[in-house]
């Protein structure tokens, strides 16, 4: 972790740079600068001035500053920079720079009586020296401003510097997030704003802010809404694919019936833009990625605006409840077009917890008074595909009731309904005969407990043949009724009946008589040990 908190008194440290340049006339020590690396031969000349004027600007750091400012500043440091730079102005490779800044904390140890430089002269990495780079131009570009702060042409284009750099260093800070960059970069805020943008210093022009520095939280929130909107974008793009459509065996016969029109209302919504990038940013990512589930940004974008205009998609239908049940195996149908009945792909959990999030967000954002059709997917594959057949039939009964010509065509699907009917209507279905007859339907999604739809009366109906074997009408209501004045008076009666030895009469007159003749029988012994015992007394 790389301190960044170098420059803030970099004022402090370009007075030393220039009084080394044009004032320091005292010995620099015993160090030769002539060589390196233990070698015979000479060093650059430039290796050499950056040697000489290392060890002039440590001793003047280290010596000729006071000590207040001496605890308040981080010159160490600032010279590990300063000779990185140095290093790098003249294209030193990083193996030169590594073993040319250990030399030069080594040679340099003598004078160093704080220990100041122990551990703190090193290579500085590209990005390291890039970031120090730009905090070393935003503090100088800062205290420039202060120094010419009269004069305005040169206020202008220092606080211009400053705002391209802090951008560089915003973008560059989020690119790797660099928390202690990023911090440095924060520090930094309050003495432009403070100390030039607020103390008008420039006092003959207005001089720019410095850009809203985000958090990292609001950065990534801020690139994975532009994402999303980057990727909704292609929408309308001719590769975008439409949710594909798995088989089914019985969907020819079915074309044209209620809920097949109202499903078609529901496949031919518009896929809108605005309303993918609100609500699909979470179901993108497993849309956009290699292999990703076909289709599927597609149908986030209808799912979340058939469910947003639903009454009006539906007008023709009049209950809240049916239009949502509509919507419901709509969605289940499509969910099981695009994972063709397979629960195994790899994201199968994560995309349908995006679906129930953007269920919830719409549902959440509907204005006030607005039906919401709320339901949870939780991925029961064999389950949905039941509930929707079951659904389907009763929507279709009446047309189907009133069929025509060719009505043999639906015979094999009503023995498959039939089957699904007979194993369903236990669990959906509890039916009172008294008082009056009513049936308590506990599946009202998907199921209709009233006799007529019955699906043997609708294959007799349309002449079907073989039938299947199943209970008849009155079999199957007749098992599952229940009479409710029986059923109420049960406990009581229960309550009221006697369960225990003594209820019966013959049973408490034996207890009794068997308790008496039990008391007297130990009376009477009592009675002979009493008359044994005084014969025994007299006797003696």
């Amino acid at each position: 972790m790389h301190n960044y908190d170098v420059f803030k008194d970099l004022d402090v440290y370009q007075i030393a740079e220039d009084y080394i340049k044009t004032k320091f006339n005292y010995a620099y020590g015993t160090i030769k600068c002539d060589k390196f690396n233990n070698s015979d031969d000479e060093v650059e000349p430039s290796i050499k001035r950056i040697c000489v004027n290392f060890r002039k600007l440590l001793i003047t750091l280290a010596y000729n500053l006071t000590n207040v400012v001496k605890t308040n500043i981080k010159y160490h440091e600032y010279l590990n920079y300063w000779l990185n730079r140095e290093l790098r102005n003249l294209d030193k490779d990083s193996t030169f720079r590594k073993e040319y800044c250990k030399h030069m904390e080594e040679t340099n140890s003598k004078i160093d009586a704080e220990g100041a430089l122990k551990n703190k002269i090193y290579d500085l990495n590209d990005d390291e020296y890039e970031n120090m780079n730009i905090l070393h131009k935003l503090y100088d570009y800062y205290y420039k401003i202060l120094s010419k702060k009269d004069e305005k042409n040169n206020c202008s284009e220092y606080a211009k510097e400053c705002i391209n750099q802090y951008e560089l260093g915003m973008k560059k800070s989020f690119e790797t997030k660099n928390f202690e960059f990023y911090n440095a970069l924060k520090k930094f805020r309050p003495l432009y704003k403070n100390y030039i943008y607020y103390s008008n210093l420039c006092k003959k022009e207005i001089l720019l802010t410095l850009p809203i520095l985000k958090t990292f939280k609001e950065k990534s929130k801020e690139e994975f809404l532009q994402k999303t909107a980057n990727s909704c974008a292609m929408l309308n793009n001719h590769n975008e694919n439409e949710p594909p459509q798995r088989n089914q065996i019985y969907d020819s016969i079915l074309t044209g019936l209620t809920a097949q029109e109202q499903y078609k209302i529901l496949n031919n919504c518009n896929a809108e833009i605005p309303l993918c990038s609100k609500y699909c940013g979470s179901i993108i990512p497993f849309s956009d990625k290699e292999n990703g589930l076909n289709g599927l940004k597609k149908f986030c974008a209808k799912f979340a605006n058939n469910l947003i205009n639903l009454s009006d998609k539906l007008k023709n239908v009049n209950s809240a409840e049916d239009r949502c049940s509509y919507f419901t195996y709509w969605t289940y149908d499509k969910i099981l077009d695009m994972f063709d009945n397979k629960t195994n792909s790899a994201h199968f959990h994560s995309i349908l917890n995006g679906l129930n999030e953007v269920l919830y967000q719409v549902n959440n954002s509907l204005p006030e008074g607005a039906k919401s059709c709320l339901f949870y997917l939780d991925g029961n594959f064999e389950k949905w595909e039941e509930e929707k057949y079951l659904h389907d039939y009763f929507k279709n009964y009446d047309k189907i009731s009133k069929c025509v010509d060719n009505c043999d065509t639906y015979c094999e699907y009503l023995n498959y309904i039939a089957d699904l009917y007979s194993k369903n209507i236990n669990k959906c279905c509890t039916c009172f005969i008294r008082p009056t007859y009513n049936c308590i339907n506990k599946c009202p999604t998907y199921f209709k407990c009233e006799q007529t739809y019955f699906p043997n009366y609708l294959m007799s109906k349309l002449k079907c043949e073989n039938i299947k074997a199943n209970e008849t009408s009155d079999e199957v209501f007749t098992n599952r009724i229940i009479d409710l004045d029986v059923a109420r008076r049960s406990p009581l009666e229960s309550g009221n009946s006697c369960k225990h030895l003594l209820c019966d009469p013959f049973n408490a007159f034996a207890s009794i008589s068997f308790a008496f003749l039990g008391i007297f029988s130990t009376l009477f012994v009592f009675y002979k040990v009493q008359i044994i015992l005084q014969y025994f007394v007299i006797s003696c």
